[in-house]
């Protein structure tokens, strides 16, 4: 666990780090610090070679990030951790391929640094584009509840991936009713990443590290925004955004690994193909300098 941490922190370090370089070269505005809670529904699908649906999960998350955001000219980047944690029900088959329904509990920590490049900007209503690109790296714990003679066990899934993002931004909401200064925006973004890893603790095997497949996943997200909350310069003071996303994140099965047991083989395992959705809504307050 500390060693996630300390990865994590790293990170970010070398983020914050590369942002004040860059700031002594290029004009930026202030560092600004924010934080947002996130309530959403998950969902986790794992299929076999054919197709068949094997398990389905779901259930309401929640959680928190923190983020810093730097604004210089010409482009603008973030970094932000996250923590989400919650319990989905579960729908499957045991090994013998009998019904099952019990739990799971979910522990997720992710880390995303992003850097976004204007390509259009605003003019007689017309909206700001820009072109991003975001590394992210996420952990998440899921512990399987035991049920009857069936046992329970935990999995520890490790994932990296890139992905390149088109933002959106109006410069006002068009509607009479909306408060002076609001404005909408809108975010897609389309990538995927390597073999992740699963550590697992099987009943009846040491514990073993899997490989999974590939993922690809697709995201997108509209938003409505407070004044001057991705302006590179502004009053100082809060501003805010609400934020709907929805993400749906498809990764390939791994091979097939030994399972031992005090220095015996006893069997094999494979993470299966298995589909994550997320849909939730974000609230977000940023604090920005003079």
């Amino acid at each position: 666990m500390a060693s996630r941490g300390l990865g994590a922190a790293t990170l970010l370090s070398l983020l914050l780090a590369l942002n004040a370089g860059t700031a002594a070269a290029a004009a930026c505005a202030a560092p600004e610090p924010g934080a947002a809670l996130w309530l959403g529904h998950s969902r986790w699908d794992e299929s076999d070679a054919q197709g068949r649906r094997l398990l389905r999960e779901s259930g309401t998350l929640a959680g928190a990030r923190l983020s810093m955001a730097l604004r210089c000219e010409g482009w603008h980047g973030e970094a932000d951790a996250g923590w989400r944690a919650g319990q989905r029900d579960y729908r499957g088959l045991s090994s013998s391929g009998a019904a099952i329904r019990t739990h799971s509990d979910i522990e997720e920590r992710s880390l995303r640094v992003s850097l976004w490049r204007p390509l259009l900007p605003p003019s007689n209503g017309r909206a700001e584009l820009a072109l991003g690109l975001r590394g992210e790296w996420r952990g998440l714990d899921r512990d399987l509840a035991s049920v009857g003679l069936v046992q329970g066990y935990p999995e520890q899934h490790r994932q990296a991936a890139l992905a390149l993002g088109l933002a959106a931004q109006q410069g006002r909401l068009g509607i009479s009713s909306a408060p002076a200064g609001w404005h909408w925006g809108a975010e897609l973004w389309l990538g995927g990443g390597p073999r992740g890893t699963v550590d697992v603790q099987l009943p009846t095997a040491d514990a073993a590290r899997l490989r999974t497949g590939r993922s690809a996943f697709g995201e997108a997200a509209l938003s409505l925004r407070s004044p001057g909350f991705a302006a590179q310069s502004g009053p100082a003071g809060w501003a805010h955004e609400l934020r709907l996303s929805l993400r749906d994140e498809r990764i390939a099965a791994g091979p097939s690994a030994p399972l031992w047991r005090h220095g015996v083989l006893v069997g094999s395992a494979s993470q299966p193909r298995h589909r994550l959705v997320d849909a939730g809504l974000q609230a977000t307050v940023v604090w920005r300098y003079r």
